[in-house]
C-alpha cells in the first residue's frame, strides 16, 4: 500500500472510518527493521512532536493498524523515537542474537554416555547417576566422563530433559487394566458365569 500520499489527520480519520474492518499487511510481520522504518516515516511525516493529545492519538491509531504492533508496544515505540528524532536513523532494534553465542558444555556424546549410564543402571536417582560419574573418572580413570564428573545433580535432569536424551530413552509400557479382576476374567472366559 503506497501511504504516502496521507499526510493530514483528517486524512486518516476518513480512512479509519471508510475501511473499519480492514487490516493492513504492507510491513512485513517478521522484519522489525522494516516496520521501525515505518514507523519513523510516519511520526516524521506527522511532523508528531508538535501535534496536540487528540491528533497524536489518531496517529497512534493508525500506526497500530498498520504496524501491527499493539498500543502499549506502539507507544514505547514512539517514545524511543522522540528521545532519538535528530538521529539518522531514530529507532533501531535494540536486542539481537549474540555474537558468540554461549558455548555448549555437555556434548552428545556427554548425553550418550548420559543414557548408556542410565539403562545401565535402570534409572536411578539423580545423585546416584552424579556419583556414579565421578566415580568412573576419577577412581576407573574413563576420559569420557571428564566432563559429566563436574556434573550438577540439578544438571542432571535438564539434561534428562533435553530432545538429544528423550529421543533415545523411549520406555513402553503395557496398558493395564482397572476395574474389577473377576469382571475382566469373566469377560475374557476363564471364570464362568455360574461359579457365584
Amino acid at each position: 500500500m503506497n501511504e504516502t500520499k496521507l499526510c493530514t489527520i483528517a486524512q486518516l480519520q476518513d480512512l479509519f472510518k471508510a475501511t473499519p474492518e480492514v487490516s493492513f499487511s504492507g510491513v512485513d510481520k517478521e522484519d522489525d527493521g522494516q516496520r521501525y522504518a515505518h514507523i519513523s516515516r510516519v511520526l516524521k511525516r506527522f511532523d508528531y512532536p508538535h501535534r496536540n493529545k487528540c491528533e497524536r492519538g489518531v496517529i497512534l491509531a493508525y500506526l497500530q493498524r498498520t504496524s501491527g504492533y499493539s498500543r502499549a508496544q506502539t507507544k514505547r515505540l514512539v517514545a524511543r523515537w522522540h528521545e532519538n528524532r535528530l538521529a539518522e536513523v531514530p529507532l533501531v532494534k535494540r536486542y539481537r542474537a549474540p555474537a558468540a553465542p554461549f558455548a555448549r558444555k555437555y556434548t552428545a556424546s556427554d548425553i550418550d554416555l548420559l543414557v548408556e549410564m542410565d539403562r545401565a543402571n535402570v534409572d536411578v536417582c539423580g545423585p546416584a547417576i552424579v556419583h556414579l560419574f565421578k566415580r568412573a573418572y576419577n577412581t576407573y580413570g574413563d576420559k569420557r566422563y571428564e566432563r559429566l564428573a563436574n556434573l550438577s545433580v540439578s544438571h542432571l535432569y535438564n539434561l534428562r530433559k533435553s530432545s538429544g536424551y528423550q529421543a533415545q530413552r523411549v520406555t513402553q509400557t503395557k496398558t493395564r487394566p482397572v476395574g474389577n479382576p473377576t469382571a475382566i476374567q469373566r469377560l475374557v472366559g476363564t471364570i464362568p458365569d455360574d461359579s457365584f
